[in-house]
């Protein structure tokens, strides 16, 4: 019996978009001569620009599992409308033996003039959306020009203000100072860690803010530094402040500076941060930015893994003292007691005394293999089958309310159908709340099932450590980190507790 996965989106509730129900009876409809199990996907209220939707990765989860044989779909934009990430996807799911088939293009990927239709199918659906996205841009530009603000969470130190039917902004006054010494504190602390802690702020928020030109006054010495760091700058500097447009990409979880396509407009509120104080900000924001590559100690192979069990830093080696005959003896310290003894009154350990306290418990492992058990979650024997199945009976239900409330739609009032759009709005977040539940759920039972595997792999590589006792440094570190994710130590009790990879 062939195991078909049926995916099925609707970006928004109108009458010229295709019913949820209507694309999995289409879908049934293809395999009706074959003997077939169905599971059905389904994404309601997400665009098709990305991937990033609860229902389509749970049912790559799946594939990647090697649960199905095919995916259909009504149509190949309900896949995707990015044609990078449709070719991927082509590619992935071929990867295991899985067929894409759109059942009303009639396109048969497992032949090159299949693969040639798709691909031309999903270049007209990415130049759709690239249609829309423009048309929202260019208003949303024409808005930013005029000084306007275009909406979202009103920056800190600002309230947005409504004049002849048009939103600006314009100063809290009640906040003011509060903006300006989070600015002048960053510049004495140099650490967000700090000014976060002072301020009671978000790290992520206070590096938007930090990193906002909303609060630098505009001049010809700004306009130049956001050009040269890749933004669109529009208008005349006038010593006011900056109204932005468009998402700053990250990249390893970090805003990206070059960005092209991000816009600048002069507006018309007040600036509250002078051009040199915000520009000294932008290039401490970058230097403190940068990454430092852990270092590789020759001193023990235990380096980058030990972390203070009372503050969570890193802890350092240090050289400790030299014997009389020249021998250097190292310790394990804590990095923020080391840089400031009154942060952290965690104690330091002998380099020597916690690799022979790691090496006793994995020898004691690998003559004792129910010993992993003390450090692996036993959670992960438990079976999740039963809240999946409730989870997906929620989902199906609601899904079912949401399309007749759809239906009746058509036949109501303006004002009577705002009570339906509300509840269809109020389902379709219980929808994405039970998606993400199952999701994480269905990654347990996944994970559960491969406890056994990883279990035994990391007992042979526990194995194969306690048999490397006369290798290097070098040898030792490559194999430990096969084993150990972290160690977390502290004085009190001299207690190092290991946390594996599992």
């Amino acid at each position: 019996m062939k195991q078909i996965a049926i995916y099925t989106r609707r970006s928004i509730y109108s009458e010229e978009s295709e019913s949820i129900n209507m694309q999995i009876d289409a879908c049934k409809e293809y395999f009706k001569r074959e003997e077939c199990q169905f599971e059905i996907f389904i994404d309601e209220g997400f665009s098709g620009s990305n991937i990033d939707r609860p229902d389509f990765i749970r049912m790559r989860n799946k594939i990647h599992n090697n649960e199905f044989d095919a995916v259909v779909v009504y149509k190949i934009d309900r896949i995707s409308r990015n044609m990078v990430d449709f070719i991927n996807l082509v590619s992935d799911f071929e990867k295991y033996g899985v067929n894409l088939i759109s059942v009303t293009e009639g396109a048969d990927p497992t032949t090159p003039a299949g693969k040639f239709v798709m691909n031309i199918l999903a270049s007209v659906a990415e130049m759709e959306r690239a249609n829309i996205q423009q048309r929202v841009t260019d208003n949303m530009l024409l808005l930013a020009k005029q000084g306007r603000w275009t909406g979202g969470n009103t920056p800190m130190g600002y309230k947005s203000i409504k004049i002849d039917n048009a939103t600006y902004l314009t100063v809290d006054e009640d906040k003011r100072d509060l903006v300006i010494d989070i600015f002048n504190s960053y510049l004495s602390n140099e650490s967000l860690n700090e000014v976060s802690r002072i301020f009671n702020i978000n790290i992520s928020s206070l590096s938007d803010m930090l990193s906002s030109p909303v609060y630098v006054a505009s001049t010809y010495r700004i306009h130049e530094y956001l050009k040269v760091n890749g933004f669109q700058v529009y208008g005349e500097p006038n010593g006011k402040g900056y109204l932005t447009y468009g998402k700053r990409p990250k990249l390893k979880n970090k805003k990206s500076w070059n960005t092209k396509g991000y816009i600048v407009a002069v507006s018309r509120h007040e600036a509250l941060i002078r051009e040199d104080i915000w520009i000294q900000v932008q290039t401490l924001l970058k230097k403190n930015s940068i990454e430092p590559r852990p270092k590789q100690s020759s001193n023990s192979y235990l380096n980058t893994l030990v972390k203070c069990a009372r503050c969570e830093a890193n802890m350092i080696i240090d050289l400790t003292y030299t014997r009389v005959d020249g021998t250097k003896v190292y310790s394990f310290a804590c990095g923020r007691r080391r840089k400031d003894s009154t942060s952290c009154d965690n104690g330091y350990i002998m380099v020597d005394e916690l690799e022979n306290s790691i090496e006793t418990k994995l020898k004691n492992i690998g003559l004792n293999k129910n010993l992993l058990n003390e450090y692996i979650d036993t959670e992960e024997n438990k079976s999740y089958k039963k809240e999946i199945e409730k989870l997906r009976k929620k989902l199906n239900k609601n899904n079912l309310q949401i399309d007749n409330l759809t239906d009746k739609l058509a036949l109501l009032s303006n004002e009577a159908s705002i009570l339906i759009i509300s509840k269809i709005e109020q389902l379709t977040t219980d929808n994405k709340n039970l998606q993400t539940q199952l999701i994480s759920l269905e990654s347990l039972e996944t994970s559960r099932k491969n406890t056994e595997e990883q279990i035994n792999n990391l007992y042979d590589n526990i194995q194969l450590f306690n048999s490397i006792d006369d290798a290097n440094v070098e040898e030792k570190r490559e194999v430990i980190r096969t084993i150990i994710e972290r160690i977390d130590f502290d004085k009190e009790g001299n207690t190092a507790q290991i946390t594996l990879k599992t």
